[in-house]
């Protein structure tokens, strides 16, 4: 079920991306991404029907949850090997591209609360602005895109242009995030890019191979 849904969401952003005039070649990297979480998955489910085999005439059997596992969760998947993941020169730490983007408990410029899994919720590309320094990238990005890409900056009570306030640090914790940095998240919930906040244009860039800007409607 986890597998089908996620493949779902995959092909369902980029089928939308390219009937709103993204490039087809976007399609070719749902087998490009997917295949291999297929791979996977078969895999892991054949090892945990062996697991049951192994033990299931034994009186301490654990019958059917013997093959059962944390992996079958499915929150570890990554698309690091992806041609759709990256980061601009310079950029160190923070969250791996094609690593499922972390939730975090944060509260509104209004002070109500607020998930960034919220933020994340719906087919849209979401770009994240870590910090003060990400402000005029993020703005000039809302002007690019219309409306298209949700653009949030992320940073503390007494940052007065911020949307999202992370009070006790915990979405700067969750993403591992020392400096300020853009990352952008995908419609499905997985990173796809990070950039320091001077490289802007590079976020741009990538939006645009999936979002129509301004310049280009």
């Amino acid at each position: 079920m986890n597998t089908g849904i996620q493949d779902s969401y995959n092909l369902g952003w980029k089928l939308a991306a390219v009937l709103s005039g993204a490039d087809e070649a976007l399609l070719d990297t749902y087998q490009e991404e997917r295949l291999p979480v297929a791979a996977w998955t078969l895999s892991t489910s054949s090892a945990g029907l062996r697991r049951i085999a192994e033990q299931f005439t034994a009186e301490d059997s654990l019958g059917i949850a013997a093959g059962a596992s944390k992996d079958g969760h499915q929150l570890a998947i990554t698309y690091r090997f992806s041609s759709l993941s990256g980061r601009s020169a310079g950029v160190l730490g923070g969250p791996e591209p094609g690593d499922r983007a972390p939730d975090a408990p944060c509260h509104t410029a209004a002070g109500d609360p607020i998930r960034l899994f919220d933020v994340f919720r719906g087919p849209h590309f979401t770009a994240l602005g870590f910090g003060g320094a990400c402000a005029t990238a993020l703005e000039r990005l809302r002007r690019q895109f219309s409306g298209k890409v949700r653009c949030r900056l992320v940073g503390q009570a007494n940052e007065l242009s911020s949307d999202i306030i992370d009070h006790n640090g915990d979405a700067r914790s969750a993403y591992q995030i020392g400096d300020d940095l853009l990352v952008v998240v995908r419609p499905d919930g997985y990173c796809g890019f990070t950039a320091q906040p001077s490289d802007e244009p590079s976020v741009h860039d990538y939006l645009a191979r999936f979002v129509t800007s301004r310049a280009d409607s």
